[in-house]
């Protein structure tokens, strides 16, 4: 196995912690699609059809209320399915017609990769809320060539991959309209656990100021980077028994709902010297602790899909997301991701 592909495939090998006790996850999942072609939508306000032509029905969307946490949302085509998607002035449900914004990367059907009569097949999600995950659905909708430029998938080496320049942005804890902006690379920066149940894991430490980092992920199937990144904030306790210290803070946002963030504390006090000792001592945080961190980052064993990149036949660098929940079948591969232990 290349080797760059077996650290970036031990780096999402992880296990998960819940709130009442450990969890231990034995494998990471993730449907990698196997689109070959993006149409990127270039013209705003466009419809999408349920036939490759300007007369069949529109995709449209059905939203559950005006807004809660119990929205969901569906897709639907406006000439064939319309009697089963209707709005409800009692519970607020109202329709809307379904327009991808310009800019939107929408994967071509694989199974349909050439066009029709100047048209291609593409696939289409509802938006998905947290009150109701796994609620949405998705459709195949035809747009016009006119409307998008297709870009095909290059095949790329993992080595290849892992050399992308990712941006990434960072915000001052201490002033949120202060940012400061750059590029990783995965390869450069990597660092490795070589102990424990996470022996291997792979993870890059990003970091501006001395109150915060993100703690970057990568993982490498088939032609693309499946690219996370988690927040966590950074404190400093001179008394602290432990060199450093991994908590998950729960915090009621403004509209009543729970938010989950990592919180480090470093034994210390704030300085950027004990900053600095954070690189050091997060190969010595404990299985335990580990383990809330990477809960964050693939949430039930699940690899985020909401940045990808990959590389196009152009040449050029592209980046785009998907929900995987909502993949048709037929249209992806289920990649297992084993967990690593030592025992």
């Amino acid at each position: 196995m290349n080797i760059v592909h077996s650290l970036f495939t031990a780096a999402l090998s992880l296990a998960a912690l819940t709130s009442s006790a450990q969890e231990t996850i034995h494998a990471i999942t993730v449907k990698l699609p196997k689109a070959t072609r993006m149409a990127k939508v270039h013209t705003e306000g466009v419809n999408l059809r349920r036939l490759p032509n300007s007369t069949s029905g529109k995709i449209m969307v059905w939203n559950s209320d005006a807004g809660s946490y119990d929205t969901y949302t569906k897709l639907f085509y406006s000439d064939t399915e319309a009697s089963r998607y209707r709005a409800n002035r009692n519970t607020g449900a109202y329709v809307d017609t379904y327009h991808p914004q310009s800019g939107d990367f929408l994967m071509v059907n694989p199974n349909q990769s050439e066009p029709k009569n100047g048209w291609y097949q593409v696939m289409v999600s509802a938006e998905e809320y947290a009150g109701n995950p796994g609620r949405a659905n998705s459709k195949y909708g035809w747009i016009k060539a006119d409307f998008c430029k297709i870009i095909d998938v290059a095949e790329s080496e993992p080595k290849k991959l892992a050399n992308i320049e990712i941006p990434i942005t960072f915000s001052n804890p201490n002033n949120p309209e202060e940012e400061y902006s750059s590029k990783v690379s995965l390869v450069k920066g990597l660092q490795h656990r070589t102990k424990g149940q996470y022996n291997n894991f792979s993870y890059m430490i990003a970091a501006h100021w001395i109150d915060a980092i993100k703690i970057i992920h990568a993982q490498i199937e088939g032609n693309f980077l499946f690219y996370t990144e988690t927040y966590a904030s950074i404190e400093y306790d001179p008394d602290q028994s432990t060199p450093i210290k991994v908590e998950k803070i729960e915090e009621e946002n403004e509209i009543g709902d729970i938010d989950e963030t990592l919180k480090i504390t470093l034994k210390g006090k704030r300085s950027k010297d004990t900053f600095y000792t954070i690189y050091d001592n997060f190969a010595k945080i404990s299985d335990n602790d580990f383990s809330i961190i990477v809960s964050t980052i693939a949430p039930d064993g699940k690899l985020p899909t909401d940045c990808v990149y990959f590389f196009g036949t152009d040449g050029n660098t592209y980046s785009f997301g998907y929900n995987s929940n909502t993949l048709p079948n037929g249209t992806y591969i289920p990649c297992t991701l084993p967990l690593h232990t030592i025992k």
